[in-house]
C-alpha cells in the first residue's frame, strides 16, 4: 500500500466521530438502565407482585368473608350515580315475582 493510500484513509474516517457515538451509545444505556431501575425499584407498602403471601388460606377465607357480605347484604355499589346492591336471595325473588326469569321454549326439555 502506498503513503498516499495510506493518509486518504485516515482523512475519510475520523476517530472523533467514533468516539463521539460511542460515548452517546454509553449515555443512552445508562438513561434506559436509570429509567428501569426508577421503574421497578422495589416498593415499600409491601411485597412485589408475584412473592408468595405468608399465608395464602388465610387471605382465602377473608376474601370469601368479604365477597359473601356483598352479595348478602343492602348497601350502596355507587351511591352518586344511584346504584344500590340488595341481596341475591331477595333479587330472584323480586324476579320471579315480575316473571322476567328465563322460559324453556315449548315442548322442549333442558
Amino acid at each position: 500500500m502506498t503513503r498516499s493510500a495510506e493518509l486518504n484513509e485516515r482523512r475519510d474516517v475520523r476517530s472523533a466521530g467514533i468516539w463521539l457515538a460511542g460515548l452517546c451509545l454509553l449515555a443512552m444505556l445508562a438513561v434506559a438502565l436509570g429509567a428501569l431501575w426508577l421503574i421497578f425499584a422495589p416498593q415499600a407498602s409491601g411485597p412485589a407482585i408475584g412473592f408468595a403471601r405468608p399465608d395464602p388460606a388465610v387471605d382465602l377465607a377473608q376474601f370469601e368473608a368479604s365477597e359473601t357480605r356483598k352479595l348478602t347484604s343492602l348497601g350502596w355499589s355507587n351511591r352518586a350515580a344511584g346504584l344500590a346492591r340488595i341481596p341475591i336471595a331477595d333479587a330472584m325473588s323480586i324476579m320471579a315475582a315480575q316473571g322476567r326469569l328465563p322460559q324453556w321454549p315449548a315442548g322442549k326439555a333442558p
